[in-house]
Formats: C-alpha cells, sequence, structure tokens
C-alpha cells in the first residue's frame, strides 16, 4: 500500500482497533482503495469518488485546517456549510480527521439563525462549498474573514474561511451501496454515512429536490444505482405509495438488501405484507433511538410471515435500557416510560460537561415490558390528549384507523388547540386512483361518512382531511407545523359564509348527516336526532368562535339550550336575532362612524365619472383606464406571455406545493415542494425555460418550466410574499422581501444585479413596470411608495402615506395608482406627485 498518499498515523491496524468514525475510515480505505466510496446522482449526471480519491481530498481538507491552526491541536468545533453533494463527506471526514468537530449549518435557516447558531458555538471556522460563497457572505459572521482555496476532483472545490477578530456487526459485501437519505442536521446522516465508510461500501448522494419526488428518487435509487441499504421513516416510505413500493422497493427483483425503518412508530404489518412480493429477499429492520444517545439504540429483524407486531428489539453495542413507572420507579416489568443510555454512549447537551458512572436519558416514550423481556412500544407521552374529558390516545386512533379503513393507506392525527378546546383533526391518504375524479369524490365522502361509525364518540375527529400525500420535514418526518397550517386555512375559509350556509356545514360537521345533503330547511330538524350532547358542545364552540371574528363582544348565553331542545330554524332565528340585538346597541357609534367616512369621500378630478356603492362590493370606473384595460387585454392575448406559459398554469399553495398544470385537461405536469407556503405569484423568464416565484422560506427559487426541477435559489433575509416581474429589456427579475429590500436577480448568472434598501418596510407589494418613463415602482407596509430607475437601481422618487401599503400599484397614463390601508386609493403622477386623486372608499 505504499502507493497511498495519506500518512500512516490515519490508518489503524484493523477496524478492532480503531476508536473514531474517522479511523474507521482511513483504515477501510487502505483496505479498499480502489473501491467505489461514493456515487452522487441529480438525474442529470452521475458522479463518482472512489477510496482512494475521497481520501485524498480528505487529507487536503484535514491539512488546510492544519496549516491554519500552525499544527495546533485542532481542539474546536468547525462549521460545514455544504449541500448534499460530493463535497459533503471530503468536507466531513477532512475536520474529522483533523482532530476537530463538525456542525452542519441549515442552508434553509434565516441568515440571522446561522449567525446566531455560529456565535453560540463560538465558530472561528466554516469550510464552504465553493458554490455556495455568495450565500455564506450574507452572513455577519463574514465581516471580517480570509479564504484559502482546497481543490479537489470532478471540480469539487471547497473554501476554507477562517474568522480574524471498532463495530461488531457482519462485515457488507463491499459492493454495496447506501442511500445517504438524512440531511447533515439530521443525526442519522451519521450511522449512515459511517456504516457505508466502515466497510468498504459506497454512499448514493442525491439532491433534495429529487428526495421529495418518489417516481423520481425511485429512479434514482433502483434503477440507476442499484441500492443495497436503505434506512427509511415510515412517513417516508408511506409516499412512495403502493405501486412504486411493489415494483421497486419489495419487489422479486429489487437490489435491495436491507430495510431500515426506523424514527416514528413501525408501519402496519399489514401494508408490508400487501407490498412484499413473495420472492423478495429484502430483510427489515425495526430501528429505534433517540438524539440525545443514538439514532440506533435498539434493532429487531421483522418476520412478515409469523409477527403481527414488532417489539423494539434487542439494544446495540454498549447500550443500556431502563424503564420507571409514573413515580419514578424502575420496573423490570409492566408499562412506563424508556430510559436510553450507557457508559460509553454519551450525548452532551448545551453546555454539560460533567463525567458520571452512566449517563441515561429519557426517551419520552411509553413501552410496555412483557413477561418474555420483549419491550413494545405504547406512544409519546405527549400523543396523549385530554378531549371531551376523557384522555385519548392518537396512536391508538391512528392503528383503528388503518385496521378497520382498507381504503385508507396512511393516517395523521393532531390536536388544534387553544384556551377554550381541543380539536381533533385526520389526515388521510389513500391507494385510490385519482384520475377518475367522481368516483374518487364518491370514496372520500364515503371514508369521511365511515370514519364517525368505526371510532367512538370521543375518539372521532372534528374534522377529516383526506390529501394526496402528508408533508415531511427535511428528516423525513411527518411535519405536523404544515399540517395544522393547511387545516387552518381550510377552517377558517368557511368564515366567508353567510351565517345560515355556516350554521348548516357545522350542523352536518357535528352530526351523521351527509355534509353533501341539501341545506336542512325542515322545522323539526333537531340536533338530538343525530348528534349526542358532547356534540353539542363542540357546536356551541364552532359558532362562538365564528361569531367573534366577526362581532367581539356578543354572547349567546342560551345557545346550548336551543341546540339541545329547538329545531335547526329556532337555533338560527335566534343566533340572528341576537346578532341583529347587538348591532343595534351599537347603532349609533357605528352610524357616527359611517358618517364620517361619507364626509371623507371625495373626487379630486371632478371631469372623471365615478361610481359608488353602498354595498360592500364597491365598484368604480375611470374611463382613460377602462380603454387601457382593453388594449391591456389584447395585449397579454398577443404577446410573448402566453406563448412562453403555453397551456399551462404555474400555482403555489400554502402546503408547500408549487405546480405546473395544464389548464385544458387539468392534469398536473409537474410538481415541486418548496421550502415553506407560497403566497407568491410566479412569473416566466425572458427566454421562457424558467420560472420564478417566492416562497415564506426566505427564498426566491428559480425551476425548469418543463421538469420543475430547481435550477437556483436566492436566500433573503425574510419571507418573500410578494410576486417577481421580469423585466422584458434586461432579463432581470424584480422581487420584495419582508427584508425590506427589493431585489433584482440575474438568474441566468445566479446573483443579485441590485439590492435596493426600502428602510423601514416590508415588501409585500409585486413590482410593476411603466414604460414612459422606464420606472420600477413598489410599495412598502411602512407606507412608503418608491420609484425606482431599472437600468442603474436608483430611487428616482419616494412618496410616504400615513398607512402600511398591501396592494400593488397599477400603472395609468397619468401615472400609477395603489391602494393603502388607511382606506383610500392613492393616485401619483410621474414625478411623485400626488396631483390626480385621493379616492376614500370605506
Amino acid at each position: 500500500m505504499d502507493h497511498l498518499k495519506w500518512p500512516s498515523k490515519y490508518v489503524t491496524s484493523s477496524l478492532s482497533a480503531a476508536t473514531t468514525l474517522h479511523s474507521l475510515f482511513w483504515t477501510t480505505a487502505t483496505n479498499y482503495p480502489h473501491n467505489l466510496a461514493v456515487v452522487y446522482d441529480d438525474l442529470d449526471q452521475k458522479c463518482f469518488l472512489s477510496y482512494q480519491q475521497l481520501a485524498n481530498f480528505s487529507d487536503q481538507v484535514a491539512n488546510a485546517i492544519e496549516d491554519l491552526f500552525e499544527h495546533q491541536t485542532v481542539d474546536e468545533v468547525i462549521g460545514l456549510y455544504s449541500k448534499q453533494d460530493l463535497a459533503l463527506l471530503p468536507a466531513l471526514l477532512g475536520i474529522l480527521t483533523s482532530s476537530a468537530a463538525y456542525t452542519p449549518i441549515d442552508l434553509s435557516l434565516p441568515t440571522c439563525d446561522q449567525d446566531d447558531w455560529l456565535d453560540k458555538l463560538q465558530i472561528s471556522t466554516v469550510i464552504v462549498e465553493e458554490d455556495l460563497i455568495q450565500d455564506f457572505k450574507r452572513l455577519k459572521w463574514t465581516e471580517d474573514v480570509r479564504t484559502k482555496k482546497i481543490h479537489g476532483p470532478n471540480s469539487i472545490n471547497l473554501l476554507l474561511v477562517r474568522r480574524m477578530s471498532h463495530t461488531n456487526q457482519e462485515r457488507k459485501n463491499n459492493s454495496d451501496i447506501v442511500f445517504l437519505a438524512s440531511p447533515l442536521t439530521f443525526d442519522p446522516s451519521v450511522v449512515q454515512i459511517f456504516i457505508a465508510l466502515a466497510t468498504g461500501a459506497a454512499i448514493l448522494i442525491a439532491p433534495n429536490e429529487i428526495k421529495i419526488r418518489p417516481r423520481q428518487l425511485c429512479k434514482v435509487l433502483f434503477h440507476r444505482n442499484k441500492i443495497t441499504v436503505f434506512q427509511v421513516t415510515p412517513s417516508m416510505l408511506y409516499n412512495f405509495g403502493n405501486d412504486l413500493i411493489k415494483s421497486d422497493i419489495l419487489s422479486k427483483s429489487t437490489s435491495l438488501k436491507i430495510l431500515a425503518i426506523g424514527g416514528e412508530p413501525f408501519p402496519e404489518m399489514k401494508f408490508l405484507r400487501n407490498c412484499y412480493h413473495p420472492a423478495c429477499k429484502v430483510q427489515i429492520f425495526n430501528l429505534y433511538g433517540i438524539t440525545e444517545v443514538s439514532s440506533w439504540a435498539t434493532y429487531y429483524r421483522a418476520d412478515l410471515i409469523s409477527d403481527d407486531n414488532i417489539p423494539l428489539g434487542l439494544p446495540i453495542t454498549d447500550t443500556i435500557l431502563e424503564i420507571y413507572d409514573d413515580n419514578g420507579h424502575k420496573i423490570s416489568q409492566g408499562m412506563g416510560v424508556l430510559w436510553i443510555g450507557g457508559k460509553r454512549r454519551i450525548c452532551y447537551i448545551n453546555d454539560e460537561n460533567f463525567i458520571c458512572d452512566k449517563t441515561m436519558r429519557s426517551s419520552g416514550d411509553y413501552v410496555r415490558k412483557d413477561e418474555n423481556g420483549f419491550i413494545w412500544y405504547i406512544g409519546r407521552r405527549d400523543c396523549q390528549i385530554k378531549r371531551q374529558g376523557k384522555r385519548i390516545n392518537l396512536k391508538s386512533i391512528k392503528e383503528e384507523i388503518l385496521r378497520k379503513m382498507p381504503s385508507v393507506l396512511n393516517c395523521h392525527l393532531i390536536a388544534d388547540e387553544n384556551k377554550q378546546w381541543c380539536r381533533l383533526v385526520a389526515f388521510i391518504t389513500t391507494s385510490l386512483d385519482r384520475s377518475d375524479y367522481d368516483e374518487y369524490s364518491k370514496t372520500v365522502i364515503e371514508i369521511r361518512k365511515n370514519l364517525k361509525g368505526v371510532l367512538s364518540t370521543n375518539s372521532n375527529p372534528d374534522d377529516v382531511h383526506v390529501v394526496e400525500h402528508l408533508p415531511l420535514t427535511n428528516n423525513g418526518k411527518i411535519d405536523d407545523k404544515a399540517l395544522l397550517q393547511y387545516h387552518r386555512l381550510n377552517f377558517y375559509a368557511d368564515y366567508n359564509q353567510s351565517l345560515l350556509q355556516y350554521i348548516d356545514t357545522i350542523w352536518k360537521k357535528c352530526t351523521n348527516l351527509d355534509e353533501q345533503i341539501e341545506p336542512i330547511t325542515a322545522d323539526e330538524a333537531t340536533f338530538l336526532s343525530n348528534g349526542s350532547s358532547i356534540n353539542a358542545v363542540r357546536l356551541v364552540n364552532l359558532i362562538e368562535d365564528w361569531l367573534e371574528s366577526k362581532y367581539s363582544g356578543l354572547k349567546l348565553p342560551k345557545l346550548l339550550d336551543f341546540i339541545l331542545h329547538k329545531s335547526f330554524k329556532d337555533v338560527y332565528r335566534y343566533v340572528s336575532g341576537e346578532i341583529a340585538n347587538f348591532i343595534e346597541l351599537n347603532n349609533e357609534s357605528i352610524a357616527a362612524i359611517e358618517d364620517s367616512k361619507r364626509d371623507k369621500r371625495q373626487l379630486i378630478d371632478n371631469n372623471s365619472d365615478l361610481e359608488t356603492s353602498s354595498s360592500k362590493r364597491i365598484k368604480f370606473i375611470l374611463p382613460s383606464i377602462n380603454n387601457q384595460i382593453n388594449n391591456m387585454i389584447r395585449y397579454v392575448k398577443k404577446g410573448n406571455i402566453m406563448e412562453a406559459f403555453g397551456k399551462f398554469v404555474y400555482i403555489g399553495s400554502h402546503f408547500h406545493i408549487f405546480a405546473a398544470i395544464n389548464m385544458d385537461s387539468g392534469e398536473i405536469l409537474w410538481e415541486t415542494i418548496l421550502g415553506d407556503r407560497i403566497e407568491s405569484s410566479a412569473t416566466v423568464s425572458v427566454c421562457g425555460k424558467y420560472v420564478i416565484v417566492g416562497c415564506y422560506d426566505h427564498r426566491v427559487y428559480t425551476l425548469d418550466r418543463t421538469t420543475g426541477a430547481i435550477v437556483w435559489q436566492f436566500v433573503t433575509n425574510g419571507p418573500v410574499k410578494s410576486s417577481p416581474l421580469t423585466d422584458p429589456e434586461t432579463g432581470l427579475i424584480w422581487i420584495g422581501s419582508h427584508d425590506h429590500y427589493v431585489y433584482a436577480l440575474n438568474i441566468t448568472g445566479k446573483c443579485a444585479r441590485f439590492r435596493i434598501d426600502c428602510k423601514d418596510g416590508s415588501c409585500f407589494s409585486s413590482p410593476c413596470l411603466g414604460t414612459s418613463p422606464r420606472l420600477l415602482y413598489t410599495a412598502t407596509l411602512a407606507g412608503t411608495i418608491l420609484a425606482i430607475d431599472p437600468d442603474n437601481g436608483n430611487i428616482f422618487w419616494q412618496f410616504h402615506c400615513s398607512r402600511a401599503i398591501f396592494s400593488s400599484p397599477c400603472v395609468i397614463p397619468a401615472g400609477i395608482c395603489v391602494g393603502c390601508t388607511n382606506g383610500t386609493i392613492i393616485a401619483l403622477d410621474n414625478e411623485g406627485s400626488e396631483k390626480t386623486f385621493k379616492w376614500f372608499y370605506r
């Protein structure tokens, strides 16, 4: 092995003598230098590193770090700022080899949070992937740094940024390929990396935009690379769907040898048996652990033939399991909370620095140990909620739904709690074909209806959402936050209904009535003929919560009595009567406010036609704008926008999904999951190849218009709710952010051309472009309207009004107009003077 370039100090004589993670790698690299170590596949290209290449590059990184520290012991934590690609492992191994520890820097975090993390750990050195350096330089941490470049194979370059101021497992065949499913910020990634590097196996890396698209991920894993080891959460497995699991993951001809499932409760055995081909040879393991000790603490090999339920299994080397009851007493049998730890398996949390004989950590999970010594998972302590006076377990409800409803593929329950109530919400996915919309809709209605029949009253969800898939976090677990947000958006959408419509809707939800039937009209329709007294209380809460949003302070002391003993019409008459009385009592102050508003209505240009209405819908017409609108419609119909978009519409959702949809057929061309909810509308680039959209995760995304692949992400310091604008002359993309800046982005050069400071105002408003004069207009929540020269980024003029501006400016022949939250529509000329009109529309 004298041809190997790395020093012998890295290498131990055997795996059994290795005492660190990186020494496991160096020993393996010595034994198998020409083995494949890393594969990177993004569907466009595949890149490879052998163990010798990986070791050489890691050695370069380690030497660069040691040079930086003048060959003193590197006794500190080094930051790692990298995507999941070929640069990741050389950087990680180089840090460990230099005797330092590493901390991954989460690229999805706002820059202020990244700065806080670096300061908290007192980081002085960070390794940055070269093409991320512009993003990284946005951190305050980088204000006074020096940089050293490290050249690697396959055009991989890393930048070293310095701030100034023994395994007992059976050896796998070294032709194995392990998929790096977890991000570096999630602890299973450490196990996935070093279980491969310690045994001569290869690691497959795929970009995040591939990971979130099941069909493309299967193509990378099983068709292009033939992986043999796959660690996955149950939620991620469910997201593949029955068809892909049967055809690729658990098929007769699958390349997979080991499917390790962990991070969440083990899937239903019925589901796995249904997907597992009789000739499939894949071994399925249940893994259990906690971040505070290790994500792998116990293991159990599942037998799909004889096992009906799966225990946690045996502890791995040096792991101790203990169970304590609710009184804090250690028990050898029965139910209690599982604690995990040992003498050697120690994780230091926050500022801990103690060393004791044995360290144990609470898992927060209830388990049961039977007379045979098997430990069975019961559920999280926080999976139990008190509802309607009784304690229920969400895991048990989920298991009951999956057991009794064959059409349900997966199910997840969350509690939406406030001071007044606890709403139980169920999210369900099915194995049904969505292409037959009518049949699918019928089945969805049946699922909602049948759910009430298979569960007890206390366990019955208040709301049921049938969704195409359950959203996952970057760690592969179900995203409760996204589901709660989705539920609230759908729930509160009902608030736009009339009183009669709303009571009709929730009356049906709280009883066994079909929600699709005609509105309730019969005088004799009483609540208790279909519902229970418990659901009557729930109905009271729903009505009172709805009314509080519209008539703050309104009380309905007799509402429960009316619901229990009167008809639907009586309830409606009582509520509407109380609303009328409430309004009448407040009539004088309301009338005074209305008079005040009428006095403020004025029309400065008396020659313009103006229609007003006292109804909630207000219409106003300016004749000069009318012709412009017609011209605009003709322009859009014949312009490049329609040609670029073709027959597709691009739309985002609060559920993080951005999609391309065929306008004629309704068929989805592609879906891409972004980092957070999407309120921004999209625009298409001048070349027509890309679509651009803003996102709540502080980023502006550039996507391939035909595939939905993410081409570039520009990171701001605040949510991006503004909609982007394409400048047809320069091709720049203009967009505002809640970080108080407006940006002009060069998407081909992947950089910001201009960054305009809007001072103290967030930019919710979307920019618009005038042609004569050529000016870009935008507005802020601080009430500032700005005119910007789009060719040099200079602010041409500013106009300040007294209140926030959420609306977007509109170009008119005389200048621009924009709506303000003080109840006015303001029109300004091209010099920023308020010379045309200000109309009060309240």
